[in-house]
Parts: C-alpha cells; structure tokens; sequence
C-alpha cells in the first residue's frame, strides 16, 4: 500500500506495512521510532499480553535489529507489527513519530482491524483492560483542561490527551479525517492532539463518543489504572514506573528458550 501525505508543503511517499503482519480484530496499537521500538515497546509488549490482549508495533525506519526482535516477540507472544520507510528530510522527526500511528490507523482499519485503542508506545497495561466502557461509543477520547498560559495553538492541542484513543470500525471515516487533518499541518508537536480535537468538533453530533476516565490511564502511576503512560523525564526518573518497566521487559531474556521448547 502506498500513501502520499503533504506535510509542510513535502510530500513524503510512505511505503506503509512492509514485513510483519496485519492484525485482526481488537488490537492494541502504537508506532514509534527503532530506538523506541528497543527501549519501550518490548515491555509494554509483554505487559499488554500479560493483561491477556492483542499488540501491534508500527516501526518507522527500522533498523535490522527490528526486524530480529518483532520475529521474536511474534513467535514468543504473538506480537504482530508493520514497518515504514520515510524519508524525513526537513520534517520534524519526533513529531512524525508521535503522528505515525494516527496515519497508519486507517489503513489498518481498511484491512481487518475493527478495534483499536491506540496508546502511546512508552505506556504500560497494569491491569486488564475493560473493553466493555466502549461498547456504546464509536471513538473514545480522553478529554482534559487545556494547558494554562499557552498560545493558542498549545491551547487547542491540548484539549485531548493522545496517549490513549479507542475507535472501533463504524469510526473508519473518523480516523481517515484524523490522518487527514494532521497532514495539512502545520507539522509541529500538538498537531496529533489538534487533530483530533478538531476532527471530535466536526463528528460530535454524528458519532457516539465516550470520555476515557483518569483512572483508566495515568502518569501518576497510581494503583489500579489499568494504563501507565511515561509522560517526560517521568519515564526516566520515576522509580515506580522504571520499576515496572524493567520487571516487564525481564520476559524478554526467556523468549529464545521459550521458542526452543514449543519448536523442539
């Protein structure tokens, strides 16, 4: 599949979905950069399928150790991920990356995926997952206070948190208008958040919309949210959520003897 995005007057030729697998059903999405791929995903990888759920890892630009480590995670636990090569010349790079999977989403959604909650890649999944609090809404979104003392355009983009986003199938035109409002840029940080903010303004009145609780994702790590989000140096300096971190991403040193044993 090829999709063509203008960003900031560039065009970039996204050659989307190369390698790996298309998930099916329910999914837990998020894309990131190789280095995050390595340093965060690999323990949200097996915290999300310790809470009994379904991961897929949108890797853009990867190196060769991506693609040995999603072989592992596939064959270990079931992890299904894609890869993108993007020329990101003149494009902020870290934007793009927190972007990627609101441009990937609708694409998958086009071929099989009929829900999703896509999550920021340095979370974690604490507790099970409730899916139930989705089952009378379209889109789910996490609406907070926008940030104080801001401009205007931080102050639109910080209407809704990114980090947690549930869509299920009757949202496809939703998320397509999402990818396409992030597109017209301008492309800077807060352009994901405003995206949806203005695309929820638009199909407010014509979808069913449920708002994400703070107990459901949290940068407080507090006991019983069911997700942790690394927000900043949080994800660095709070022990509690190291922590956890490291204790997920142990799972990882058993996988090549764990393959070993189911093949041999």
């Amino acid at each position: 599949m090829w999709t063509i995005l203008h960003l900031e007057h560039t065009t970039l030729l996204v050659s989307n979905m190369f390698g790996g697998t298309i998930p099916q059903g329910k999914t837990l999405l998020v894309a990131c950069d190789a280095k995050y791929y390595v340093e965060h995903f690999v323990p949200l990888a097996y915290s999300a399928v310790g809470a009994g759920e379904q991961i897929h890892a949108h890797v853009v630009n990867p190196d060769r150790g991506c693609h040995g480590l999603s072989m592992v995670l596939e064959e270990d636990i079931g992890v299904t991920y894609s890869f993108e090569r993007t020329d990101l010349s003149g494009i902020d790079s870290r934007t793009y990356y927190a972007c990627a999977r609101f441009m990937i989403l609708p694409e998958l959604m086009a071929h099989g995926l009929n829900e999703a909650l896509v999550l920021d890649t340095d979370c974690l999944v604490m507790n099970e997952i409730d899916w139930s609090q989705f089952r009378d809404a379209d889109v789910g979104l996490f609406f907070r206070e926008p940030l104080a003392n801001t401009g205007e355009w931080e102050t639109q983009g910080s209407k809704i948190a990114a980090g947690a986003v549930y869509v299920n199938k009757g949202a496809r035109e939703f998320a397509q208008d999402v990818r396409k409002r992030i597109a017209e840029g301008p492309f800077q940080w807060f352009i994901d958040q405003r995206g949806l903010n203005e695309t929820y303004e638009k199909y407010k009145d014509k979808l069913e919309f449920y708002g994400i609780p703070s107990t459901f994702m949290d940068w407080e790590f507090a006991e019983g949210s069911t997700i942790w989000t690394g927000k900043g140096d949080r994800k660095h300096k709070n022990m509690t959520y190291v922590q956890a971190k490291e204790a997920w991403g142990s799972y990882f040193h058993g996988a090549r003897d764990r393959i070993w044993q189911t093949k041999y």
